[in-house]
């Protein structure tokens, strides 16, 4: 299981709406995914149909509960539809992270989360974990579990002050962790035809290009119609431009996923004692006039080739000399997107009937339900 945290400090910039369109994306295409919610919001659950008055048991119990048991995941989850199962948060994640909370005594009180996860790596695929809107106990937990971090960068202009501090506290974490924790800015809300947002997009690229992932989530009012129905935008508006950007970046995962698997390997390696192997950085997205041709993918997924006038031509936009960094990356976002709309995105299988969430009581065993891993 890859473990992979929303964060930012900086609320409204798409983040629970990213970890619950990315999580409900990734399991349609077959991969066994839990979303779990650190928020003491409890916006996952909300943005899911999962009834407030219907969760007994969140993620604070299990954070502060006996850890060297195993766990049952049938206690815990909620099924909200094939291959997606949510573990929500309650009001009591609040007070975990109070100076003399529960949480803050414990000698591993960072790593509460890690060590909840090591449970249940087998039974899933990926892992994505809604960050609260702080800094604090909570969110170190969720950067001590990750394998990746993605920080929604809203394309206003607070959101680069935003961006700065996100890279700040993560850099200060990898300090402690001593390991790297890849990390990437995924630009939301994005609306190619303000100035605002195509000078925010050009100052990103410009500032933080290694970190800058070359897929942006569009402002989609259907992702707003969805939320306030309780359903992903797998079920509220199959094949729709917002399904097609978050498909987007689930190919994108997955292509980082198989680059990374020779250092996955190389860590258990350490662990058993073997000397480690070279750390395999995840791959890189540059922005420059040479911005990249072709994006490697598994070979289930096609190479994707993107030609700069066609794809601006093809998309109704103008690309007057000289060369706009903000107009080529969203030319080049709307290739990836109509490709996945016209290719990929039509092979996925349809959400079997009955997506909705179901109690932990009502859930079947994964292992009967979910069959072999992939």
């Amino acid at each position: 299981m890859r473990v992979v945290s929303i964060i930012n400090q900086k609320g409204g910039c798409g983040k629970t709406t990213t970890a619950i369109n990315l999580a409900a994306v990734l399991a349609r295409s077959g991969a066994r995914t839990l979303l779990v919610d650190m928020d003491p919001q409890s916006h996952c659950a909300a943005g899911l149909g999962v009834p407030e008055s219907g969760i007994e048991h969140g993620v604070a119990e299990l954070l502060l509960g006996d850890l060297e048991r195993p766990l049952d995941l049938q206690s815990h989850l909620w099924e909200i539809g094939t291959n997606l199962h949510l573990l929500p948060s309650t009001v009591q994640l609040a007070m975990l992270e109070a100076p003399y909370g529960p949480l803050a005594s414990r000698l591993d009180r960072d790593r509460r989360l890690s060590r909840l996860l090591a449970w249940w790596r087998e039974s899933f695929d990926w892992c994505i974990v809604d960050c609260p809107p702080t800094i604090g106990l909570l969110t170190f937990n969720a950067l001590m579990a990750s394998d990746l971090v993605l920080v929604p960068v809203e394309t206003g202009y607070f959101s680069l002050k935003g961006a700065e501090k996100q890279i700040q506290t993560i850099g200060a974490l990898v300090e402690r962790r001593q390991q790297p924790i890849p990390f990437y800015l995924l630009p939301t809300l994005v609306d190619e035809s303000k100035p605002l947002s195509r000078d925010v997009l050009a100052a990103l690229s410009s500032r933080f290009s290694e970190h800058l992932l070359p897929v942006v989530v569009h402002n989609h009012e259907v992702l707003r119609e969805a939320a306030s129905f309780g359903q992903a935008v797998t079920e509220y508006a199959p094949g729709s431009d917002a399904e097609v950007d978050f498909q987007v970046l689930a190919q994108w995962l997955e292509a980082w996923r198989i680059e990374t698997n020779d250092a996955v390997e190389a860590s258990g390696q350490a662990m058993l004692g073997m000397p480690p192997q070279p750390l395999i950085e995840p791959p890189m997205p540059t922005h420059s006039v040479d911005f990249p041709s072709v994006v490697q993918a598994d070979s289930a997924l096609a190479q994707v080739s993107i030609d700069v006038s066609g794809a601006a031509i093809a998309a109704g936009m103008n690309v007057p000399p000289p060369f706009n960094r903000a107009a080529d990356l969203a030319a080049r976002l709307r290739a990836l997107a109509e490709r996945a709309r016209n290719g990929d995105a039509r092979s996925q299988a349809p959400i079997p009937q009955g997506f909705g969430a179901q109690t932990p009581a009502e859930t079947q065993s994964l292992g009967a339900s979910k069959g072999e891993q992939r």
